[in-house]
């Protein structure tokens, strides 16, 4: 605090003042709230100064080379603000971060030019950083703003590494490690009531940076327009696609094509698969989330129009519980089969909505026809609608019933029960588990079944009464295999 900096090279036996040197740069008597030794050179260190306590709230920062021999004057226009703290990154050299008093600046040149980091992060007093040892996060301690972390900071390291690097088209980066947590509710109240605090905490999950080129995307959008080799190619999404070691297909899903560095994340689930539902599927929609896939690890392609970036994570089980791989494997195993049984009753379930939707056309045909005949096809399908109706409610209750029905056992809550056993068992699925499917799996063969002869008999008899009326032929409903 009285403004002297020392430098010992004989583990403090002998101390030489250096401070004297930088008086043309910074003020007599300033206090050094901070030194930083370099991460990559032992006589090498950064200082801070600051002078606030007397009014001055210009910024001063020094890097101190050949033992405090010489120095050079960090700060640039750019920095705003009485300085704080400083971190070099123990990995780029040239990545230098800094703490003002309104807030925190990064350099990817070891400080010949700095730029201010806004994204996420206030103008606030930063009065310490620190990057991780293992991660690559930094971490910032701030003065009554609590703490933040800066999660995955490799894009600034490329760029440090590589000035050029911000030329490039397009960049995917390996995420760190991820973890399948397992979590518990806290002990306390289950429901939080309003304004209960709630930290925007960081995730167990894949987080992966990419690098996207504003310029290199919006000319080749243009390029792409002239040729037609290129015009179904998709420049709005970036198509993401994980492998698992053996290179089989584990997920897929489309994020928004935002452009400079940005992020997305892989919650470790695999593709899930529909359950039988009236929503229609859009065209392009993602796969469904499903369950946690194995750990092990994992290849990350995206794809943004011709233009692919590949990049690796490995996903690890929870270290704090006993993780037996062959029982997840197992479970795994018993989910698949169990799957087939679901799509099964989807396929079934599709075909009644199928038959709903052949129904209507026969009523905006049968409009045209003479009223006699419009009678009599109504005739028709009446019992046939009756039918499908009663067939639907085996899976799920009526859209427009009113009360509550705590009775009738539906095909889909059979399934989702059964789903949710075996996939929350945290090994071997147990026999309550397995007895949840069996009983699924033999509902899914009677509704089937049902199905399957409601279109021989009702929906075949009410197919060749209307082709006698000389109309074009309608969608065909198809069978669904059983056991």
């Amino acid at each position: 605090d009285d403004g002297n900096l020392w430098v010992t090279r004989d583990k403090g036996s002998n101390w030489t003042l250096i401070s004297k040197m930088f008086k043309k740069d910074a003020p007599n008597g300033a206090w050094i709230p901070q030194i930083t030794p370099s991460k990559h050179k032992e006589d090498e260190a950064f200082v801070i100064v600051n002078d606030y306590r007397r009014n001055n709230w210009n910024p001063y920062a020094f890097k101190l080379s050949a033992y405090g021999k010489a120095y050079e004057n960090l700060i640039s226009d750019e920095v705003l603000g009485h300085c704080h703290s400083i971190e070099q990154d123990h990995q780029e050299e040239n990545l230098l971060f800094l703490g003002t008093e309104y807030g925190l600046y990064f350099s990817t040149d070891k400080g010949d030019n700095w730029q201010k980091w806004t994204k996420n992060y206030p103008s606030v007093p930063t009065v310490d950083l620190k990057i991780h040892p293992r991660e690559p996060d930094l971490i910032i301690g701030t003065f009554g703003r609590a703490a933040y972390i800066l999660d995955d900071i490799n894009p600034l390291r490329e760029l440090a590494r590589n000035s050029n690097f911000l030329d490039e088209p397009f960049k995917l980066f390996d995420s760190q490690d991820a973890y399948q947590v397992s979590y518990k509710r806290s002990p306390g109240a289950r429901f939080g009531a309003d304004a209960t605090y709630s930290a925007n905490g960081g995730s167990s999950t894949s987080k992966f940076s990419y690098y996207l080129n504003p310029k290199w995307l919006k000319e080749a959008k243009k390029a792409a327009k002239q040729d037609s080799t290129k015009q179904d190619l998709k420049w709005d999404k970036i198509s993401v696609a994980i492998f698992n070691i053996n290179g089989d297909t584990v997920r897929n899903f489309k994020i928004n094509a935002d452009t400079g560095i940005r992020h997305f994340r892989w919650f470790g689930e695999q593709n899930g698969i529909h359950f039988p539902s009236t929503r229609d599927i859009k065209k392009d929609e993602d796969p469904p989330y499903g369950r946690q896939t194995l750990p092990g690890k994992y290849t990350v392609t995206a794809t943004i129009g011709d233009l692919s970036d590949t990049a690796m994570v490995t996903l690890k089980p929870d270290p704090r519980i006993n993780f037996n791989f062959n029982a997840a494997k197992s479970r795994h195993a018993i989910l698949d089969e169990f799957q087939t049984s679901i799509t099964k009753a989807k396929e079934a379930f599709d075909q009644l909505i199928q038959a709903e939707k052949n129904l209507k056309r026969m009523k905006t045909m049968a409009a045209l026809m003479p009223d006699s005949a419009q009678k009599a096809l109504k005739e028709e399908i009446k019992p046939v609608a009756t039918k499908i109706d009663s067939l639907k409610n085996l899976y799920v209750l009526p859209a427009s019933f009113e009360g509550y029905d705590h009775v009738t056992e539906r095909l889909n809550n059979m399934l989702y029960s059964a789903y949710s056993y075996i996939s929350d068992s945290e090994g071997v699925p147990g026999p309550n588990a397995m007895q949840a499917k069996k009983n699924a799996e033999n509902r899914v063969n009677q509704t089937v079944l049902a199905i399957n002869n409601f279109i021989d008999k009702d929906w075949l008899k009410l197919l060749q009464y209307f082709k006698t009326q000389n109309y074009e032929p309608l969608k065909e409903l198809k069978k669904v295999s059983h056991d």
